[in-house]
């Protein structure tokens, strides 16, 4: 897609051509839209790639692409207008086809059908056809260098590879011309090639398009060689599910011919290609199903006697001799016979008197004779002037008649289709004797239904029995978005690819349920109907959320293990603990005290027994400092409360003795 970011966009090449945008990008050249500032129209000019610049191989083959193709003048061809550089990159000024490639309508259409195909394909072949005659081999026939505009005409484009007719036709070592799913054996073995070799890429394009499929396959590039080489391709009614029924015999014929393995069995070039096309085409018209001496016909690598070439139209671009060279000995055919000019009646005559006559000398007899010759001579003559000029002005006639028909008298004026249906075009079409062939396709402004273009457009001329390519309206290319939730990125990308629409971005989110990596919400409702590039975003999983740790330290136990087992984390409980400060039951510490943790996960708690009880030792009858030291040694502390000091004795403690009191918990003694 074009972009400012591209340096090539707004500047004008040799004063002239104004670039406008990016159109495409191929291997070896980048192709662009421009304005010829000079004559006003929009062209296509291909510039070769800054860094292929420098290599005389790309720099001589992109030479060779402009004047190969400068060299044919053909509509089924794309023009070349000019060549130039810019700053040493070549580049050439190119008509401008607005529109697909036959990549693009294979892609979305195959199979297609018989009649399309041969259609389609009688198109390109004369194209390839005339390039021959021209002494020219194209060497990289494939569907991504064939043309569709948008206005149904087909222009076979890109001569980069094409070399005369007979020219060497060996390939360098190690290198490969063409494209690998197109190329004929014979260029894969490095042997001479010919013509041939572009009936079999034209060979392989036709059972693609009617299998939708290509016939050699392999996991690389040497892989798919060797198939050419080694393998026959199957015909194409083999290839589709009850191919049979869909596909006649001939059609098979002419596709395994087109594409055999070895040059000799093909068709000589691609006029003879294309005769056994139109032989197909006559065939397909007329209903036939299968036709075994047709097939045989389709196998003949050339055509025998004039009379077997079958001819669509005239080339205008040479002189048309309207009037048959009549030699003085050929007679002239068709020619009505004059009758002979009538002389008047001699009056009548009165008997003269029977009067003796001299009989004449033999010198006058002779000239009697003599001059009676001459008179019949000249009737003779006469009668021969008489018929000369009326052979000259039947031939007048006929060369006129001729001119007339080879001019305008075949011909009718293609009418305005745009807006009928297929029923309104096929009742129009017969007033002209034409015939109408559909294709379909989607448009965002004309209803269903009804026809978007034709080719040839309305006001053409076309020939009698001739056919109009009429493009039909399937209405808004609209598609069901998938149901994606769910899936996985992956999944989900080739979902929405075969739905013709695209991943957009993806937000992790947290989910109680989903899997982490699975898709929980998408942006566009599965069901809806959307166009083709439709964007569709989503949200996926990354597992639930984590669990935020708060302390429970000196709350009950039993409330920290109800809110962690809720909030989805393991409780584990260690052994408890006496504690004095922390009441029994109650949390002491906890394991981890504070952060997150993801669930599932475990968290401790160690536990209080409250604090431990010691039994109060009997300190009756001691004195007092024996009785401070029996409580000290128990764990106690001890408190003194004189009654007398009289003996120093104590008489009892608080609590009493025997009873059980916190360790480390005072105890009163009292003495007296």
């Amino acid at each position: 897609m074009a972009g400012s970011a591209d340096p090539m966009i707004g500047i004008v090449l040799d004063g002239r051509y104004q670039i406008v945008k990016r159109a495409g990008r191929g291997g070896m050249a980048t192709i662009y839209e421009a304005n010829d500032l000079r004559l006003a129209r929009t062209v296509a000019i291909k510039v070769l790639k800054d860094e292929l610049a420098a290599d005389p191989t790309f720099v001589a083959r992109m030479g060779r692409e402009a004047r190969a193709a400068a060299g044919l003048t053909h509509p089924g061809i794309v023009s070349v207008f000019d060549q130039g550089e810019y700053q040493d990159r070549p580049f050439i000024v190119m008509e401008y086809v607005p529109g697909g490639t036959l990549r693009h309508y294979i892609t979305n259409t195959a199979p297609v059908g018989p009649k399309r195909t041969v259609s389609l394909m009688i198109r390109i072949t004369e194209a390839v056809a005339y390039a021959h005659e021209a002494g020219i081999l194209h060497r990289d026939l494939k569907p991504e260098n064939v043309l569709i505009s948008d206005r149904g005409q087909i222009k076979v484009s890109d001569f980069g590879l094409a070399k005369p007719v007979g020219a060497q036709t060996h390939t360098a070592p190690g290198t490969m011309m063409g494209t690998i799913s197109y190329v004929a054996p014979e260029i894969v073995t490095d042997e001479p090639y010919d013509t041939r070799a572009d009936v079999y890429a034209l060979g392989i394009m036709m059972f693609e398009m009617l299998t939708g499929e290509k016939p050699h396959k392999g996991e690389n590039a040497v892989a798919i060689a060797y198939s050419h080489v080694n393998k026959d391709i199957k015909p194409p009614s083999a290839v589709l599910p009850n191919g049979s029924s869909i596909i006649p015999d001939y059609l098979d014929a002419l596709v395994t011919t087109a594409a055999a393995r070895k040059p000799e069995d093909r068709p000589k070039d691609a006029g003879v290609l294309l005769h056994h096309l139109q032989l197909a085409r006559q065939a397909l018209a007329d209903g036939v199903r299968s036709d075994p001496a047709l097939a045989a016909q389709m196998r003949e690598t050339t055509v025998d006697g004039a009379e077997d070439e079958t001819h669509d139209l005239p080339d205008f671009s040479k002189p048309i001799n309207v009037v048959p060279e009549i030699t003085p000995t050929d007679p002239l055919r068709d020619t009505p016979q004059m009758p002979e000019p009538q002389l008047p009646a001699a009056p009548p005559v009165t008997p003269a008197p029977r009067i003796p006559i001299p009989q004449p000398s033999a010198s006058v007899k002779a000239a009697t004779k003599r001059a009676e010759k001459l008179r019949k001579q000249q009737k003779r003559g006469s009668r021969r002037v008489i018929a000369l000029v009326l052979a000259m002005l039947l031939i007048a006639a006929l060369a006129g008649l001729g001119v007339w028909y080879f001019t305008m008298g075949r011909f009718v004026e293609t009418p305005n289709f745009i807006g009928m249906t297929e029923a309104q075009a096929t009742a129009e079409a017969g007033k002209h004797n034409i015939t109408v062939i559909f294709t379909t396709e989607y448009s965002e402004e004309v209803p269903a239904g009804q026809i978007i273009s034709t080719d040839p457009p309305s006001g053409d001329m076309i020939q009698i029995m001739g056919e109009v390519q009429a493009v039909v309206s399937k209405g808004k290319e609209r598609y069901a978005v998938p149901t994606i939730t769910g899936k996985t990125l992956t999944a989900a990308a080739d979902l929405l690819e075969k739905a013709h629409m695209q991943l957009g971005t993806s937000t992790e989110v947290y989910h109680e349920t989903a899997p982490i990596g699975e898709i929980v919400t998408q942006s566009v409702e599965s069901g809806k109907r959307e166009p083709p590039g439709t964007v569709v975003s989503v949200e996926i999983s990354k597992g639930p959320a984590p669990v935020e740790i708060v302390s429970y330290v000196g709350q009950k136990y039993s409330k920290a293990k109800s809110y962690y087992t809720k909030a989805g984390l393991t409780v584990q409980r260690g052994e408890d603990v006496y504690d004095n400060s922390i009441p029994e039951g109650s949390v002491v510490s906890q394991d981890p005290v504070s952060g997150q943790l993801p669930k599932g996960e475990t968290i401790s708690f160690v536990v209080s027994k409250g604090p431990e009880l010691r039994e109060v030792p009997n300190v009756a009858g001691d004195v007092e400092s024996q009785a401070i030291k029996k409580m000290e040694d128990a764990g106690f502390k001890v408190k003194v409360v004189y009654k007398s000091k009289f003996l120093g004795i104590v008489t009892n403690s608080e609590p009493k003795a025997g009873e059980k009191a916190p360790l480390g918990s005072t105890i009163t003694i009292y003495v007296v």
